[in-house]
């Protein structure tokens, strides 16, 4: 952790800011200096974030004692937290749930090798979504100071880094922000990355500070995106811009799964076999209906994705929300069609209506705004 993202950085219970204290560091050739090991101290509610291998850990402290380098860094230093009631409310038992699922399965998966799991998933981001970098605009943010929430694997992060920004990166996933950290060493951009692990609904950052925010897939997946929208709002700068992306309500994929549970109900009463859906599916989509179909059937959420938390959103939905939150200038576009459903139109011959039903019924609902001044 770079010694100037101190000056960012604030208690995520209190708002309080936050004291370094290094116990282990290294300096760049510019004269900077990088936390490898120590403690961002809060006088306020005197809870002691720690940093770990650069990585800074700053949320609340029931959601960092369930990771064991943290628990292991503060054994061994006799600095046990207390525990202190987040106002935020967001230290509850399906965030945790969120937490673990994530940890346990990192967005884009774990590949064999490491080899598959940074060249090859880079790979697969370009190919299953080549439309993102239009849409990222990863060069237009050099020399920005920007947060990513939810940054995942570094996939996008590592491409803000090589354009030139300064890039702040959070995830709840502490898997994830690992293997981020991992990428972004094998390309010699570990420098100009900051990594916290960090919780959305409650974000580690002072007010007005960043010149962009950032967040891919993600604060859908999260118990309140509301509350993720109003912290970006809080944290981003008056009139600066931020680009999100979660999913769309009226997308096929969601009509698609409507269809599913009707036709599974239906079949299961005409027939009285349970099964009898899931047989079909065999029947039209051979090992992949095992791959999806089964598991939708099975836990009744997102087809797409297992999940324990996805939420969608309309654009009214999502304009009444960016507005609440103190954004203007706000626009959409949607874009990308989900695995399953793509799979289903070529296996129907109809690989040409991709692109086009994309762009009306996709299934990422892209958000672009300004904080109002």
């Amino acid at each position: 952790m770079n010694t100037k993202l101190t000056s960012l950085l604030c208690c995520p219970v209190d708002r309080s800011v936050l004291r370094l204290e290094s116990l282990n560091d290294r300096t760049l050739g510019n004269g900077e200096k990088v936390i490898i090991d120590g403690w961002l101290l809060c006088e306020a509610c005197h809870q002691k974030f720690p940093i770990i291998d650069e990585i800074a850990f700053i949320a609340e402290i029931e959601l960092l004692d369930r990771i064991e380098p943290v628990r292991r860094f503060w054994t061994e230093r006799g600095a046990i937290p207390q525990r202190v009631q987040s106002t935020s409310q967001s230290g509850n038992a399906l965030l945790r749930e969120v937490q673990t699922f994530w940890s346990d399965r990192p967005t884009a998966g774990k590949w064999d090798t490491d080899e598959e799991q940074m060249e090859g998933l880079e790979r697969w981001r370009r190919e299953s979504h080549p439309w993102l970098e239009s849409f990222a605009g990863y060069e237009r943010h050099s020399a920005q100071l920007m947060l990513e929430v939810g940054c995942g694997q570094g996939l996008c992060t590592y491409r803000f880094a090589e354009n030139g920004a300064n890039v702040v990166a959070l995830d709840l996933s502490f898997d994830s922000i690992v293997l981020a950290q991992k990428r972004l060493r094998r390309k010699g951009l570990s420098d100009k990355v900051d990594l916290v692990l960090g919780n959305a609904q409650s974000l580690p950052f002072l007010d007005d500070r960043f010149d962009f925010v950032y967040s891919f897939g993600v604060i859908h997946h999260s118990p309140d995106t509301a509350a993720c929208v109003r912290e970006i709002a809080r944290v981003v700068k008056s009139g600066s811009f931020v680009l999100v992306m979660y999913y769309y309500t009226w997308s096929l994929t969601k009509l698609i799964e409507a269809s599913a549970r009707l036709a599974n109900r239906v079949l299961t009463w005409v027939t009285g076999d349970e099964q009898a859906f899931l047989k079909l599916a065999r029947r039209m989509l051979g090992g992949y209906a095992d791959k999806h179909t089964a598991q939708f059937l099975k836990t009744g959420k997102a087809a797409t994705l297992h999940a324990p938390v996805i939420h969608t959103y309309s654009r009214r939905q999502t304009l009444a929300m960016f507005t609440a939150a103190g954004f203007t200038n706000i626009q959409f576009a949607l874009t990308h069609l989900s695995e399953e459903v793509a799979f289903v139109l070529s296996k129907l011959r109809m690989s040409s209506l991709i692109p086009i039903l994309a762009r009306r019924v996709g299934w990422d609902l892209i958000t672009t705004a300004t904080k109002r001044g």
